[in-house]
């Protein structure tokens, strides 16, 4: 593992929401069947803990969800599976299990990234770059998708913002 901070330094900590395979890419109904559509969202998983870990430890990536097959892929990969609470309303839910559970085992962690489970090509190349120049000062980053959505949120100290996705 190729981390992008010196040694010694913590880095971000990474909160990964994701939802089981199987309800992943539903917009992509009309043109692949549910079993290929749930390859496509394991597979975009997959390449995004691939990419944190040439930037990021794995123990350092804690991935969320209620899904028992997405747990297991985490923990195989070495990240740090947090089962999604039933009392967790929608995604500001999960990612406030999330962050509860970062900052009860890492209150010390250089900041908050936050990644989807099915980012689209992304790459270590890239996180770096949206990592890279923050300094140590308090910050809110964005990467905003092309759909009004959020690619990427880094926010430093971890609990700096509320998390706010959905409509508007």
């Amino acid at each position: 593992m190729t981390s992008a901070f010196a040694a010694g330094e913590a880095g971000p900590t990474v909160i990964v929401p994701a939802r089981g395979f199987s309800q992943g890419k539903n917009r992509l109904a009309g043109m692949l069947t549910a079993g290929e559509r749930a390859a496509l969202s394991q597979a975009m998983f997959l390449d995004l803990l691939e990419a944190l870990n040439g930037v990021i430890a794995p123990a350092n990536v804690y991935v969320v969800s209620r899904d028992a097959e997405v747990l297991a892929l985490a923990d195989a990969a070495g990240a740090t599976a947090v089962r999604e609470p039933a009392a967790a309303v929608g995604l500001n839910g999960a990612l406030e299990a999330g962050r509860s559970a970062v900052l009860a085992a890492t209150p010390t962690a250089d900041g908050l990234l936050v990644l989807p489970a099915d980012l689209p090509a992304v790459t270590t190349a890239g996180l770096r770059e949206f990592l890279g120049g923050a300094g140590a000062e308090p910050l809110v980053r964005v990467c905003p998708a092309r759909d009004g959505g959020t690619n990427a949120l880094f926010m430093r100290p971890s609990d700096a913002i509320p998390f706010a996705y959905g409509h508007d």
